[in-house]
């Protein structure tokens, strides 16, 4: 399961669900991002596996996933990090382009560094 926090134009879930069969959850909070998204994952036929929600991830929970994927920006991330110790079980993986969790020690880096892979081990419960 799939979580892409931010999920813009749909891209990644996209991908997700197509090249890799993952069930996937996409949450977009801007209006204009979520129709565009939905149109995308009608076209390409992709409903069974992805589901679009409309809202704010900060307010949604998201406990189910066990991977989630984000591009957002330094202060989402770091306003993130809270609400993935609390909800995330251990181990979940977080994929962030671009954007670092401070304080956190990515387990893997791309080559060019752009994105990264966390893997949370102690989280408060």
């Amino acid at each position: 399961m799939v979580y892409n926090l931010g999920s813009g134009d749909g891209r990644i879930v996209v991908i997700a669900a197509k090249e890799f069969g993952a069930k996937v959850v996409g949450i977009e909070i801007d209006p204009l991002r979520f129709i565009f998204s939905w149109v995308r994952i009608k076209l390409t036929g992709l409903d069974s596996k992805v589901e679009l929600i409309w809202g704010d991830f900060f307010k949604l929970d998201i406990s189910e996933t066990s991977v989630v994927t984000l591009f957002l920006s330094q202060e989402a991330n770091d306003r993130l990090k809270k609400k993935f110790e609390e909800e995330l079980k251990p181990e979940i993986r977080i994929v962030s382009f671009h954007w670092i969790f401070t304080g956190w020690v990515p387990v893997k880096n791309s080559e060019d560094g752009e994105i990264r892979l966390y893997r949370i081990k102690k989280l408060r419960r």
